[in-house]
């Protein structure tokens, strides 16, 4: 994955390891600045941690401000990875449209 990132190491991350919570998600989306972020799995699950990587992807799929998307067909079957998507949701207007 850093290789198709150009080695941006703001890009990927492996919070895995010592995963604390939806604000280790946001901290890395934060400083990456971007609009649309992936959880890799592996397939088949790694043993290294299952538990953070079962918490990040719900986290992922739960965090506000963000929906799941599907991801590009070319890397939606991968055999050794999976992928999900996620984009900045669009925020909603308060005001009333105009008659």
């Amino acid at each position: 994955m850093l290789c198709l990132s150009d080695g941006d190491t703001n890009l990927v991350h492996e919070l895995f390891w010592g995963y604390r919570g939806p604000d280790d998600i946001r901290d890395c989306i934060d400083r990456a600045g971007v609009d649309a972020f992936y959880v890799v799995t592996k397939k088949p699950p790694t043993t290294v941690h299952p538990e953070n990587t079962r918490r990040i992807v719900r986290d992922a799929a739960e965090l506000p401000g963000w929906r799941e998307t599907p991801v590009e067909p070319e890397v939606a079957d991968l055999p050794a990875v999976g992928l999900r998507k996620f984009l900045r949701a669009a925020p909603e207007t308060t005001s009333r449209p105009q008659p």
